[in-house]
């Protein structure tokens, strides 16, 4: 063909942030005098999903599954390489000679999302770029992606060929909120309890006669934002009630299980779903240890401080939402404890709603020199968090 387009200087495996530039020099080998119109580079972010609708999974006996799809760009920026802003402009296009040409180029990730198709409840315009993000969920069918693409075309005035285009995927990471969250949530701890109950008949769950004879709660600092890399800072208390059914005494605990839970939400066109997935971070069994019950005491006592707050968290995609996608975090504790009678082993699962950030912040200038705006709240942050202190007693009754 004679031409030869080539991104280069980029390197594959690194994470951008926002406002940052991406550099490098766009490389073209022509063997022979070829007419081009222009060289365009252009840096953009889309965000997609997919989905097999609700229904027959075959539709008018054609044997095609019916897949629901939606495709929005959160921003696009472009930059004309070739020719030169200061040449004149030529209808019938520019000849550049055989030989080698380099076109360094500097473009810039914005900071937030300049989506037009977000619809005005729906709107993401105003929110930070999402994460580079690839989900699934076999199963449903579903698919949820944020793509970041360098592209770099090459304009000819011809029947064939008339655009030749070469890019290259990039990784990106927002920053974190800054500073927003206490405001809404204060200080202090992010506190989630449940209680075992049994009846006097011996039966475990709750009933109107049912006493509660075990508390577990759990503790993370307020507000309750877990970071990649970092330790777990969750406090696990537990402590044995006062109780006349004196023969279900002692009560141990036999295993404990710990979780970072990430859900996906999806729209598609005019549908909806959703998935669950779980990285466990920490896994006891074989625990045998015996729950205090001290009548004069109202004191929780704390489970294995060292191991819960030795464990370091994954690497995982952070919070965030756009106008498509929404992916939040929680965390999962499950302990597993033995009563004398019944012999049985009895479950509490506690849930506690986080956000998962980057650890990554704003400098206070940019650049250019201009002082940064302030990184909004991910839309639906709040409702997911709740606020601080509360107890989180779903179905069940007060622990007391």
């Amino acid at each position: 063909m004679g031409i030869y387009l080539d991104i280069q200087g980029v390197e594959s495996d690194r994470t951008f942030t926002p406002n940052e530039a991406v550099k490098g020099v766009v490389s073209l080998k022509l063997h022979r005098a070829t007419v081009i119109s222009d060289v365009t580079l252009s840096l953009e972010g889309t965000t997609r999903t997919s989905l097999i609708e609700k229904g027959p999974a075959f539709i008018l006996g054609n044997d095609v599954p019916k897949v629901a799809d939606e495709s929005h760009q959160l921003f696009r920026r472009s930059k004309v390489l070739f020719p030169h802003p200061n040449s004149p402009f030529i209808a019938r296009g520019y000849t550049p000679s055989e030989g080698e040409y380099a076109f360094p180029f500097e473009i810039s990730f914005p900071l937030s999302a300049e989506c037009s198709i977000s619809q005005p409840e729906l709107r993401h315009r105003e929110t930070i770029l999402p994460p580079s993000f690839e989900a699934q969920a076999v199963k449903a069918g579903a698919h949820a992606s944020v793509i970041y693409t360098l592209r770099v075309e090459l304009k000819r005035r011809t029947h064939l060929r008339k655009v030749i285009s070469q890019e290259q995927s990039l990784k990106f990471l927002p920053f974190d909120p800054t500073a927003a969250l206490p405001s809404f949530l204060g200080t202090g701890y992010h506190t989630r309890q449940r209680g075992l109950y049994i009846s006097p008949q011996g039966s475990l769950g709750y009933s109107e006669t049912a006493l509660p004879i075990l508390l577990l709660e759990a503790k993370l600092p307020s507000p309750p934002v877990l970071y990649p890399r970092e330790r777990l800072p969750l406090q696990l208390c537990v402590r044995s009630l006062p109780t006349r059914i004196r023969h279900v005494l002692p009560v141990k605990l036999q295993s404990l299980l710990i979780s970072l839970r990430s859900t996906t939400e999806i729209a598609a066109d005019i549908h909806h779903t959703s998935w669950t997935s779980s990285r466990r971070v920490l896994e006891l069994h074989g625990l045998d240890e015996t729950i205090s019950c001290d009548r004069e005491s109202d004191v929780l006592s704390e489970i294995k401080p060292g191991v819960i707050q030795g464990v370091t968290l994954p690497e995982a995609a952070p919070s965030f939402t756009t106008c498509l996608i929404e992916h939040k975090h929680s965390l999962e504790i499950d302990a597993t404890f033995s009563l004398s009678e019944p012999t049985r082993l009895s479950s509490i699962k506690l849930v506690i709603n986080v956000e998962f950030g980057t650890g990554l912040y704003p400098e206070d200038t940019g650049d250019d020199g201009d002082m940064m705006p302030p990184i909004p709240l991910r839309r639906g942050c709040i409702a997911h968090l709740g606020a601080s202190d509360t107890v989180d007693l779903g179905r069940d009754p007060p622990p007391y």
